[in-house]
Formats: structure tokens, sequence, C-alpha cells
């Protein structure tokens, strides 16, 4: 009895087996392919990563862009990457003159990018005179730059000037890396298009490769500009001819016995002013007074004559 009863556990456990590896099999035909004859695991539109011939170790992938990164930080600390920028306010006593003297002084290093003159009429002795102003671009070699101001006393009195730096080092390094990226990435997709047949890939993998040329483009116009930002500082000047009566705007400091020494001086001139107006007042005061008498002397004589 009892090997009867193992006999049939044993058939029972066999069929079983035979029927779920019958199941497995049919499962795998029917994810195999579909009606259009494509696989159940489907593919990306395009994996340029898979095609054949084309391969790609992610190792490889992840070390570069840490290669990337390593050299970028290095390159910073090696070389920074400085724009430099001022401005400044002159005063000239001649245009013409101060104007010579600048571009000889920058000749060599520089030039003048922008300018902007126009004239101001001024009355002098009843004399029409043309003052000039200015207001220029300068762009210089950033070498010159902290010595540029120094000189510029000697052509004029520089009433204001402002100077400022701006650090774009991990910027500038940072497009550098993303170009040498995008460059390889525009190589990978021009090697797996050469493998391709299907068309809608092929297309797609054409308009990706543009898409890619065109951020090159843009990331390399970025590091030109930069490039003559760095090498070439720039400077807002502000030229104001004056005339022989105008005053500085520039006002120097006067110490203690120099504000008493004005005061001084000021209280003298009030002085003299208000005798000038005196004297000048004193006939028409007499005219005044005497006319004040005559009135007295009527009003005087009219009451005794009623009385």
């Amino acid at each position: 009895m009892k090997k009867r009863l193992i006999i049939f556990i044993i058939i029972i456990l066999s069929i079983s087996l035979l029927s779920a590896c019958g199941m497995a099999d049919r499962s795998a035909e029917d994810v195999g392919t579909d009606e259009y004859g494509s696989t159940g695991n489907i593919e990306p539109a395009y994996n340029y990563d898979k095609a054949e011939g084309v391969s790609v170790d992610m190792e490889d992938s992840v070390g570069s862009s840490v290669q990337y990164l390593t050299t970028t930080e290095s390159t910073i600390n090696n070389q920074q990457k400085i724009i430099k920028n001022g401005s400044a306010t002159m005063e000239v006593t001649d245009y013409d003159s101060a104007f010579s003297d600048l571009e000889a002084l920058i000749s060599d290093s520089g030039y003048i990018q922008n300018s902007n003159i126009w004239k101001t009429p001024r009355y002098i002795d009843g004399e029409k005179i043309m003052l000039t102003n200015a207001n220029l671009t300068i762009r210089l070699e950033a070498s010159r730059f902290g010595g540029f101001f120094s000189d510029l006393a000697s052509i004029g009195l520089v009433v204001n000037q402002t100077t400022g730096t701006d650090d774009i080092s991990y910027m500038y390094y940072d497009t550098e890396a993303r170009i040498e990226l995008k460059e390889d990435e525009k190589t990978r997709l021009e090697q797996y298009l050469t493998e391709v047949d299907d068309a809608n890939v092929y297309f797609e993998i054409q308009s990706r490769i543009t898409e890619v040329l065109y951020e090159i483009e843009q990331l390399k116009g970025n590091i030109l500009r930069w490039d003559d930002q760095v090498e070439y500082s720039t400077i807002q000047l502000t030229i104001n001819e004056i005339g022989p009566d105008d005053e500085s705007t520039l006002v120097e400091p006067k110490g203690f016995f120099g504000s008493i020494w004005e005061n001084l001086v000021d209280g003298v001139s009030f002085l003299g002013d208000a005798i000038i107006f005196l004297a000048g007042a004193i006939p028409a005061l007499l005219l005044l007074a005497a006319g004040v008498v005559l009135i007295v002397k009527l009003s005087k004589r009219k009451k005794k004559k009623k009385e």
C-alpha cells in the first residue's frame, strides 16, 4: 500500500513539472516576436552605444568625466581668467591736446573702440567759445590696466575713477571641458551613422549631430569672447574741457587755518560789498530825507494857518 502511494505521488510531481516547462516555452515564444516581426524587448529608436562595431565602456566614460573635472580644477589653480574693467572722469583745458596725448599713451597697447564727442557753448567776456566733451570706450592690454590710471594724471585732472575685476576661471574651463565632451559625442554619432540601415534612425542621428554642432559653436563663441575680454580690459573715459574761468569740481581739503582764513576773507568781502552799497545809496537817501523834511514843514505851515 505504501509503495503504491509513493509511486502515485512521484507520477503527479512529474506531470506538474512537465506542464510548467511547457508553459514557460510558450511564454518565451509569445514574447519573442509580435505581428510586425519585432521583438518583445523594444530597444530605443537609436542607441549608438550598442551598435555593431561600436563598443562603449561605461568605466571609460565616467573616467573621462572625472578627468575633465580634475583637469579643470588644476588649470584654474594654475591660470586664472580675470576680466578687468574701469572708468574715469577727467578735466582738461585743451581737449585736442589732451586727446593727442591719450592716443600716444595707448598707441602701443590698446585702441579706442567707441567715441561720442559733443560741443558745449560758453560765453566769456561776451565772447562765445565752444568747449568739447567726450565719452570714450578704450580697450587696453590687461597688463597695462593698473598703470593706465597713473599715466592719465599727466594728461589732465582725474576727478574720479573706479576699477573692478571679474574672475571667470571656473566658467571658462568648465566650458572648455563641455566642448570636449560634445566633440566626443559628435564623433560617436558620426561613427554610428555609418552603421545604421533604418532611414528613421539615420535622420534622428543626423538631427542630433546638427544640434551638437550648434552647441559646440555656441560654447566656442563664449570662449572667444572671454579670451578677448581677459586679454584686453575695457575702460570708460569721460573727458570734459573747461574754460579759463571755470573752477574744477575737485575741491581740495582746507585745514583748520585755511577755513579760518577763508571765513575772514568772506567777512571782509561782505563788509566791502555793504560799504559799496551804502555809497551808491547815499544820493537816494539824501533825496528821501529832503522829501521827508519838506513834508513836515508844509504840514506845520498848514496847521498854523488853520489856527
